[in-house]
């Protein structure tokens, strides 16, 4: 029997968007754990312990000590057999576990307050997508017809930093026993809530013994926030990069290539900068993975590792959703590039692995005029346009 054991299933908690809790970034969303009772476990409504000792839980860990491929670890599932890697089996590395279910390692997504609206995000992650969501997400036209359900809906993806938040009231009793934070966003370094958790953690001594990982889009640089960041055991900034110049400003709208990069090299060099560690994560998709090359060379150029991670949803956004034609075209030049550049093995077997998931699946012509429609309607709805922004992919599709 082949035990997949993976740390998060027992010391992980991930706090989505909308206060919804699950193990991981990697675990399924739209399964968030339940209570004893099958209701959707909430940060307002419900314990830490509840969280750690979900039925759901016990279920993955008894899964996985099984060697049954849980449903919900799907991401992991596929990045093993692309890639021959996986945040499970990195995680599992990285950390030590406890088999008492005990919380050690948690993810923060303090809501939606973000300044970009990302082409492969959502309203739930950003406050950007405001406009846009309702075209491209609200297919029965529900939210359309009910502007105040709308706002109800988006309201909830601020319950999860709420200062009445249930959560809060146990965060402090908790802190002493958290080994790694994880925060993400909307985007950090607008989130108030999360810079008054960590520098509590900071105030009450426990920072030094806890490594914390952060990811930006780039957009902002803010000096004061070193004097935090350095009081963690282990910092790591990560920028949230998916191509240079007016590709990146086409997928991250609102960002101006020209800024983040001033910023990227202000962040690194600051002379208050004591033992932050920075690298750049890339979202993988159909719109980027023929000019991966471009921001790998970046990446290297700045001495920053880079990070390539496939998108899984909107799927009509994954790698794999192109023609043919265009797969052989970006196959025949990765063909190339990995035979001629000399680079570091990881980021070669990375974008292996990113080729792999694009050539996983066949072309779905559903799925691909879907992704017309909807990315259509976002070059319409933000004056930008794909065919100009990628004339090299637009040229076989």
């Amino acid at each position: 029997m082949n035990n997949l054991k993976c740390v998060h299933s027992y010391n992980g908690l991930r706090v989505a968007n909308n206060g919804t809790v699950m193990p991981c970034c990697y675990y399924d969303e739209e399964s968030p754990l339940k209570d004893l009772n099958g209701n959707i476990i909430k940060t307002h409504t419900h314990s830490i312990k509840e969280m750690m000792e979900s039925p759901d839980r016990i279920s993955l860990i008894k899964d996985l000590e099984s060697g049954i491929k849980h449903g919900a670890c799907k991401r992991c599932w596929t990045d093993e057999t692309n890639k021959n890697t996986s945040k499970r089996i990195e995680d599992n590395e990285r950390f030590d576990t406890d088999y008492n279910k005990s919380l050690k390692y948690i993810e923060l997504n303090l809501g939606n307050t973000c300044n970009l609206a990302c082409r492969m995000c959502n309203i739930g992650a950003s406050i950007k997508w405001y406009d846009d969501h309702l075209e491209i997400y609200d297919d029965e036209g529900g939210f359309r017809k009910d502007k105040d359900g709308y706002k109800k809906f988006v309201k909830q993806f601020y319950k999860s930093f709420e200062d009445d938040s249930r959560f809060w009231e146990e965060f402090e009793k908790i802190l002493p026993q958290i080994s790694a934070f994880d925060i993400y966003g909307g985007e950090p370094m607008l989130m108030k809530k999360q810079w008054e958790a960590l520098e509590k953690s900071v105030e009450l001594g426990y920072s030094k013994d806890q490594e914390l990982h952060l990811a930006t889009n780039g957009t902002i640089f803010a000096e004061k926030y070193f004097e935090i960041l350095n009081k963690f055991k282990k910092c790591v900034v990560t920028f949230s990069l998916d191509a240079v110049g007016d590709r990146l400003e086409y997928i991250r709208h609102h960002a101006k290539w020209n800024n983040i990069e001033t910023n990227v090299d202000r962040w690194i060099n600051h002379p208050k900068n004591k033992n932050i560690e920075f690298d750049v994560a890339i979202t993988v998709t159909n719109l980027n993975i023929y000019y991966l090359d471009e921001i790998v060379d970046w990446c290297i150029s700045k001495n920053l590792t880079p990070f390539l991670i496939d998108v899984s949803r909107p799927e009509f956004y994954a790698s794999y959703n192109l023609p043919q034609s265009a797969k052989n075209l970006i196959n025949k030049k990765f063909d190339i590039y990995l035979y001629k550049q000399e680079l570091p093995s990881f980021i070669l077997e990375s974008i292996k692995g990113s080729l792999n998931n694009m050539n996983s699946k066949e072309y779905d012509m559903d799925l691909w005029f879907m992704f017309k429609k909807k990315n259509g309607i976002l070059d319409s709805n933000r004056k930008q346009s794909f065919t100009n922004t990628f004339e090299e992919l637009n040229s076989v599709i």
